[in-house]
């Protein structure tokens, strides 16, 4: 019998036996973590080996990286990390986009929030962009943004000072007047100054570094600055 390789693509969609990330494709790009047991969605941390997984060629189960006895594994609706059996219900494919269960169950952020900590469960396959991911081996992932640099998918340079202005006739800024966002006339105070933050995903506010926040989490047509959250609003 053929020996079973250790290197190359498998036929589950995977790299073997080479750390990789697992990324989401909602706006923050949040990646997997596991703490042993529970499995998040956290900020990318490119030295945490909680966050790091390796496809093991042997067990065909998707393994951590920091607890190598565990792999990803399905238990109820939730997603998990155990001691590794490689029975069905760790066993996982990733196809077009989707980390999809042997029985069709794919992996999904929890209620398709995309918060800090938030829950990873499996659900039924719909698509949807919360069950969407990137498998990123650690060698290729993209160093961080610095200063200055382009973050192309968003479309601002990272940490440099701007000013949002109308494109109407007056030519006008956008100014805080306590928290509210309001036009005002160009002056040189930081009130009409903002940045994009590379690490939250907000244009935060030269004069007090809180975010443009939509008001009432995202219900109102108001636009004020309030403390980052990176949530959607």
């Amino acid at each position: 019998m053929e020996a079973e390789p250790t290197t190359g693509m498998s036929k589950f969609g995977f790299e073997r036996n080479l750390p990789f990330f697992i990324v989401s494709r909602m706006p923050m790009n949040r990646v997997l973590q596991t703490d042993s047991n529970n499995v998040t969605l956290k900020t990318l941390v490119r030295t945490a080996k909680a966050q790091l997984f390796f496809f093991d060629s042997k067990t065909k189960t998707i393994k951590s990286q920091q607890w190598t006895d565990r792999s990803l594994s399905m238990s109820g609706s939730n997603l998990l990390t155990r001691t590794t059996n490689a029975r069905w219900f760790q066993l996982f494919r990733y196809q077009k986009g989707l980390i999809v269960n042997e029985r069709g169950k794919a992996v999904a952020v929890s209620g398709g929030q995309d918060t800090e900590g938030r829950n990873v469960v499996v659900a039924a396959k719909k698509g949807g962009l919360n069950q969407q991911w990137d498998i990123i081996l650690q060698k290729d992932m993209p160093a961080e943004l610095k200063k200055g640099e382009m973050n192309k998918q968003w479309g601002m340079r990272v940490d440099e000072d701007f000013h949002i202005v109308t494109r109407m006739r007056s030519g006008r800024y956008i100014d805080l007047i306590g928290t509210d966002a309001v036009l005002k006339t160009p002056n040189s105070f930081k009130s009409q100054v903002f940045y994009f933050d590379n690490k939250a995903k907000t244009i935060r506010s030269r004069h007090n570094g809180q975010a443009l926040n939509i008001v009432g989490n995202g219900g109102s047509n108001n636009l004020n600055v309030a403390a980052t959250n990176s949530r959607w609003w």
